[in-house]
């Protein structure tokens, strides 16, 4: 179990929102929230968290669906971690010139 962190030192519960809960990202960040008193851990994503703890898990594909916004109007903090990470092996054409042609950089 880790020490209590000082940025999860607060009187009230906190509810913090993982969006794409299998990350490297994500759970890196589920670990660190899920040991802190006090905290309570909405998942959004494909598939549920497998390394870490969570208070609440929706099914959701980002690309097919929109995520219901009442879910999050509770939360204290929305942590975006979905995407096609590099331990994907997925084969995208993101070149700086694909990028800087749609306007994006």
């Amino acid at each position: 179990m880790h020490r209590p962190n000082p940025f999860f030192q607060h009187s009230k519960e906190m509810r913090i929102c993982i969006i794409g809960g299998n990350s490297f990202l994500s759970t890196a960040i589920g670990k660190v929230c899920e040991s802190q008193p006090k905290v309570s851990i909405l998942v959004l994503g494909r598939s549920k968290p497998r390394n870490y703890s969570y208070n609440e898990y929706q099914e959701i594909d980002l690309e097919a669906q929109r995520i219901d916004a009442s879910k999050l109007i509770d939360c204290d903090f929305i942590i975006y971690c979905a995407g096609a990470g590099i331990q994907s092996h997925l084969k995208q054409n993101l070149s700086i010139e694909s990028c800087s042609s749609h306007g994006t950089m």
